[in-house]
C-alpha cells in the first residue's frame, strides 16, 4: 500500500505543472500578449528610426543640389543608386515652368499639395490619393521658388513588420499631430480589428515628430499567444514535472538506501556507545555518564543528527537503542565504580517494553547505576503502556 501511495505523489507531482497550466493559460494570456505588443511596438521603433536617418540624409543631401531644370544634374540626383534605396518608391520634381521627371524617367500626375501641411524649412508632408481600393503612401515634398520636390514612400516594411509574429493580428494608425499636418492618418494592416467587440490598443506619442502610433490588437493576437502559451508552456510543464518527479524519487531512493544502510548497521553492530562524562563540580569528580550514540562506518563516525531521525520515522531507533543497551550493559563493570550512566529512549520503548525486556534478559543488572530519559522529539501516546506491559 506505502509502495501504491508512493506512486500516486512521484504521478502528481509529475501532472501538477501540466494541471497548473492548464489552469492558469487565461490568466496569463494577457501578460503574454502585453510582451507580444510592446516588442512589436520596439521593432517598429527601431526600423522608424533607421528608416528616418536614411531618408534625412538623402533628402538633405539633394535638396541643395537640385537644378530644379530635370536636366543631367536632376537626373542623376533622382536616379543615383546611392540616392535611391528601399525606402523610396518615387522620387521626382515639378519645375515652376510646369515640367517634370522622375526616378521613373517621365513626370507622374501627383496629388494637389496643400500649403498649409508644412512641416517645417520648406518641407510639407501629405499622402497620395487612393485609387481603386489601393493602399496610401506617404508624400514628402520641398518647396522653393516656385519649384517642387518630391519623394514618396516605400511603407512596404510596416506590411512585414505588422504580420510579425502573426498575419493579420494587428492594425496601426500613425496619427499626425505637427502644426500644419493635424489629422493626417497613415495606416496599415488588418483594418477588421479595431471593429472587434473585445479589442485593445496601445498608443504611444513620438514627441519629436509629434506623431502618434496607436495600435490595435484583439481576438486574433488571443488565439495567438493562447497557442504559444502551450506550445512552449506544455514542454516546460513536463520538464518540470519530469524533475520534480525525478527529485521526488531521489528522495525516496535516498532514504530508502538510508534505511537499508542502517538496517546493515544495525546486523553488524556499528552503532556504539559514546560516553559524556557528568561532572559534579562540588565534589570535583565525575558521578556519571551520559550516553551518546555514533555510527562507526569504518574508520569514520557518523553523529546522530545525520541518521536518528529517519531512525525514529521507520521504526528503526528500537532495535539501535537495544544494540547500544546491549553493549553499555556489558561495559557497565568497566565503569568506575559509584558512576551511573544515562541512556536516552523515544515513548515507543516504555510503550511496547522494550527496555524492560533488554533488563530482564540480563537479570536485572545494577538498578541504581542504569538511568533513562524520554526524548521530547516524539510524545507518549499511551502513558499507561509501561505499566501493563512491564514484566511480573
Amino acid at each position: 500500500m506505502k509502495a501504491v501511495s508512493e506512486n500516486k505523489r512521484v504521478l502528481l507531482l509529475l501532472l501538477l505543472p501540466v494541471v497548473l497550466l492548464l489552469l492558469s493559460a487565461e490568466l496569463l494570456l494577457r501578460p503574454v500578449t502585453s510582451i507580444i505588443v510592446k516588442n512589436q511596438f520596439k521593432l517598429m521603433e527601431e526600423y522608424l528610426s533607421q528608416r528616418q536617418h536614411s531618408i534625412n540624409d538623402i533628402i538633405l543631401h539633394q535638396v541643395p543640389e537640385f537644378h530644379f531644370d530635370c536636366g543631367p544634374q536632376d537626373a542623376k540626383l533622382l536616379r543615383s543608386p546611392e540616392n535611391y534605396n528601399r525606402y523610396f518608391r518615387v522620387m521626382g520634381i515639378k519645375t515652376k515652368t510646369g515640367m517634370g521627371c522622375s526616378s521613373l524617367g517621365s513626370d507622374l500626375l501627383l496629388p494637389d499639395l496643400p500649403d498649409e501641411a508644412f512641416i517645417g524649412r520648406g518641407f510639407g508632408l501629405t499622402t497620395t490619393g487612393a485609387m481603386f481600393d489601393t493602399e496610401q503612401e506617404l508624400l514628402i515634398y520641398f518647396r522653393s521658388n516656385g519649384n517642387t520636390a518630391y519623394w514618396i514612400l516605400d511603407s512596404s516594411w510596416i506590411r512585414e513588420i505588422i504580420n510579425l509574429p502573426c498575419r493579420d493580428c494587428f492594425y496601426i494608425e500613425f496619427l499626425h499631430h505637427a502644426p500644419g499636418s493635424e489629422g493626417l492618418v497613415f495606416e496599415r494592416g488588418n483594418r477588421s480589428v479595431p471593429k472587434e467587440s473585445h479589442v485593445h490598443f496601445l498608443s504611444v506619442m513620438d514627441k519629436q515628430h509629434q506623431v502618434e502610433q496607436k495600435l490595435w490588437f484583439g481576438k486574433k493576437l488571443d488565439d495567438y499567444a493562447r497557442e504559444k502559451i502551450f506550445v512552449y508552456g506544455l514542454p516546460l510543464s513536463v520538464l518540470l514535472g519530469m524533475l520534480l518527479a525525478g527529485a521526488y524519487w531521489l528522495y525516496l531512493s535516498y532514504h530508502s538506501s538510508l534505511k537499508s544502510m542502517i538496517q546493515r548497521g544495525i546486523a553488524r553492530q556499528e552503532f556504539i556507545p559514546f560516553y559524556q562524562p557528568i561532572v559534579d563540580i562540588n565534589q570535583g569528580k565525575i558521578v556519571g555518564y551520559e550516553v551518546l550514540v555514533r555510527w562507526k562506518k569504518g574508520k569514520e563516525f557518523i553523529p546522530p543528527a545525520a541518521f536518528v531521525e529517519h531512525a525514529e520515522a521507520c521504526g528503526l531507533i528500537i532495535p539501535i537503542t537495544e544494540s547500544l543497551l546491549q553493549q553499555v550493559l556489558q561495559q557497565l563493570p568497566k565503569l568506575e565504580s559509584g558512576t551511573w550512566v544515562s541512556i536516552n529512549l523515544v515513548a515507543k520503548h516504555l510503550e511496547e517494553a522494550h527496555v524492560s525486556r533488554v533488563l530482564q534478559q540480563h537479570n536485572w543488572p545494577e538498578p541504581d547505576r542504569l538511568k533513562f530519559e524520554i526524548t521530547e522529539r516524539l510524545p507518549i501516546a499511551d502513558i499507561d503502556a509501561p505499566g501493563r506491559k512491564s514484566p511480573g
